[in-house]
């Protein structure tokens, strides 16, 4: 194998990682899933977060794909177009969740919504 197919098969090895770490982030529990980021928040912990999801850094000067990696290369790109978009409908869950919290809140007024004093008074 040549130089070119090794760095594209790395590459294509990595995506297959996020997409693997995004398709299991998207089939997640949502309360499970925001209790750890809020108890990490809480205690100063690190977010849990996949390690394949930290940062990606893609590949500079690599060339075309090579024909042997083709096929391989589009399945991982539909694989990536298939998790992105049960991305898109976790977050429009999401959303959804959101407006819903927003909704019943009306009518209620909230701290940010009460007046505030005028005067103090410091003798009594």
């Amino acid at each position: 194998m040549t130089a070119e197919h090794d760095a594209w098969a790395e590459l294509l090895d990595e995506y297959e990682a996020r997409i693997a770490a995004c398709r299991e982030l998207a089939g997640a529990d949502l309360d499970a899933r925001s209790a750890a980021y809020l108890q990490a928040l809480q205690t100063g912990d690190t977010v849990p977060m996949p390690a394949e999801l930290v940062r990606f850094v893609p590949h500079a000067g690599i060339g075309p794909v090579p024909p042997a990696l083709r096929a391989r290369a589009q399945a991982v790109l539909d694989a990536g177009a298939e998790v992105e978009a049960l991305l898109a409908g976790r977050r429009d869950e999401v959303f959804d969740r959101l407006r819903s919290v927003s909704s019943h809140r009306r009518g209620f007024p909230s701290v940010h919504d009460a007046p505030r004093p005028r005067l103090l008074d410091q003798r009594g």
